[in-house]
């Protein structure tokens, strides 16, 4: 987080009345139709579109009375400033594996939706390509190709498939998953193991990240199916 010289879409921020308090909600900027909140997220403040409002730790703040290089910052006096009492807080991962830190600096993204950035897609491999993000996804048994994702549909990735992702110097690469129904295609990553790499999931949101900079990402079979609606990749700051 940095403070800003002026304002601009992504930093104009409004306050969203809920039920004992506020959320944090960017005022103009969405994603996909969809608005973006602030929230903490694999141990660090982000904006992403909310994902559940029965659980709102993760959108919850304390703000204290504190003094900085950007001046003196003072908690309102008698307001309520939400049910927080959980600074710092992950939130809930809903998987075996501890939820990923990423230390580096968002270098490109890659819209999975509908075939804008789709390349090819055959019964046995199906390859997007945008931003110099290159991924791949080898099918092993299937025998039709991804034939709902000629509209808007999130990318498809059948299980027992692997997914490569080429990007030059990743040290973190964050997938959005499509929900579709009940977390029905959320899990197909929870528990998997690559070498050099440690995969996490909060919520939507799957985080691998590296012990060092890597060009290429090549995953183990997955366990279930995923749809994919973004791959965002990091670079060391």
């Amino acid at each position: 987080m940095k403070f800003a010289d002026a304002q601009s879409d992504n930093t104009k921020f409004v306050l969203e009345a809920t039920n004992g308090g506020y959320f944090i909600k960017c005022a103009v900027a969405n994603y996909q139709g969809k608005a973006q909140y602030l929230e903490v997220y694999s141990g660090y403040l982000t904006v992403y579109s909310k994902y559940d409002d029965s659980d709102a730790s993760i959108y919850t703040f304390k703000l204290d009375n504190a003094t900085g290089a950007n001046g003196t910052i003072t908690a309102p006096e008698g307001g309520n400033s939400g049910n927080s009492g959980n600074t710092g807080n992950t939130g809930n991962t809903g998987n075996s594996g501890e939820t990923g830190t990423i230390t580096g600096k968002l270098a490109a993204s890659l819209d999975m939706m509908g075939t804008t950035n789709l390349v090819s897609r055959t019964t046995t491999q199906t390859v997007y390509k945008a931003n110099n993000i290159t991924y791949t996804n080898d099918k092993a048994s299937s025998q039709t190709d991804n034939y709902d994702q000629k509209g808007t549909y999130a990318a498809r990735a059948y299980q027992s498939s692997t997914i490569k992702i080429e990007y030059t110097g990743m040290v973190a690469i964050v997938f959005t998953l499509d929900d579709f129904t009940d977390g029905k295609y959320l899990t197909g990553f929870d528990g998997m193991e690559v070498a050099g790499a440690t995969i996490s999931r909060n919520g939507d949101k799957v985080t691998i990240t590296f012990a060092s900079a890597t060009n290429v990402f090549q995953s183990a079979e997955l366990l279930k199916q995923v749809r994919i609606e973004t791959i965002e990749v990091y670079t060391a700051n």
